[in-house]
């Protein structure tokens, strides 16, 4: 198609400068020029944004689908007042707006409709949904941060004007988001999950309890306690009339317990420091400190050793003021510090 070279110009569009200009005779034309335009944005590999302005004039034919047909009560491009004249030219904009989406693939939603006092058209301003991604403010009272997303500054402009009886349309747009097909559905969030049946967790079945099996780990006087209850001592004792010796059994296994223990007391262990283990240090790796093996160690089979803290040994080679009063000594000469802080004698022994 050949560049518009006559006066329907962009003069009606402040701020945007469209590199390329296409008469469209009918709606069918837009579809060729614009992915004339989208080719050759697709060949570079870094996105160029694209601001190419169509023009349709007296003579072009525009086919309004079905869907929007019932809007239709006049020419959009003939005089006529305000309610009617918006609805005629919404109508014809929005088949527009169809046929840019089923060539780019992206959704495109009314943002603004103006029609100032004086003016000779209305001018519908289309932005793609996909500058909304990222954008989006988050509520006051809540922490959530937004991750800066670039806005591709998708919009499409159209222009009705009843003096030059021509629509212009200037499509603008940064296809950084190319593979929109290839997006999934977004996730649901936990709320929408938790609502949704279909999305809930399905439980397992097990067996029932009263088919399950106890099992309990066996302590260090569970022998004993069985031997208790499967002696035949024990049976005997069950029988009415011998209660004492039953009496006289449990009294004396348990005096056995305290013994047992108070004859086996537990070690006392020195408490290891805190920090690596000796290996992790010497080789100079991370080390979790898990205790008795981190995890270094268990990984390369090694024994794990971890310093052990040991008690601060009074020094023995403080002053005579300093031990007398048992306290901590500098040991600075001629005078410690505690002693030039409270004006003594500071002698040590020689």
């Amino acid at each position: 198609m050949d560049a518009v070279e006559d006066e329907l110009d962009v003069r009606y569009h402040r701020g945007l400068k469209p590199d390329v200009y296409y008469r469209c005779p009918t709606l069918e034309s837009l579809d060729g020029a614009l992915q004339n335009e989208l080719q050759k944005n697709a060949a570079s590999f870094i996105p160029v944004e694209i601001i190419t302005e169509f023009v349709f004039a007296a003579a072009s034919t525009i086919t309004v689908p079905a869907t929007q047909q019932t809007n239709l009560g006049a020419l959009a491009i003939l005089p006529a007042e305000y309610p009617q004249s918006i609805t005629v030219q919404r109508a014809i904009a929005r088949s527009v707006i169809d046929v840019v989406q089923a060539i780019d693939d992206f959704k495109y939603t009314e943002r603004q409709a103006v029609n100032k006092e004086g003016s000779d058209g209305v001018r519908f301003k289309y932005v793609s949904n996909e500058k909304k991604d990222g954008n989006q403010s988050a509520p006051t009272n809540s922490r959530i941060h937004t991750l800066p997303t670039y806005d591709c500054g998708g919009a499409v402009f159209i222009k009705f004007s009843t003096k030059r009886d021509a629509i212009n349309v200037v499509y603008k747009h940064n296809p950084i988001h190319r593979d929109v097909k290839k997006r999934g559905r977004p996730k649901k969030s936990r709320d929408d999950a938790e609502s949704d049946p279909s999305q809930r967790p399905k439980q397992k079945r097990g067996r029932p309890k009263k088919d399950r099996d106890d099992f309990q780990v066996p302590d260090r006087y569970a022998a004993a306690q069985m031997d208790m209850f499967t002696s035949p001592e024990d049976s005997r004792a069950s029988i009415p009339g011998k209660t004492a010796s039953k009496k006289k059994k449990k009294g004396k296994q348990a005096g056995s317990l305290p013994t047992e223990n108070a004859a086996s007391p537990p070690a006392a262990a020195a408490k290891p420091m805190k920090g690596p283990c000796i290996r992790c240090r010497e080789k100079q790796i991370k080390c979790d400190q898990t205790k008795p093996t981190c995890n270094q160690c268990s990984r390369g089979l090694w024994q794990c050793f971890y310093e052990l803290t040991r008690p601060m040994k009074r020094s023995k080679s403080g002053c005579y003021q300093c031990k007398q009063r048992k306290r901590k000594c500098s040991e600075e000469k001629p005078l410690c510090a505690y002693c030039l802080k409270v004006d003594d004698d500071c002698e040590y022994p020689e």
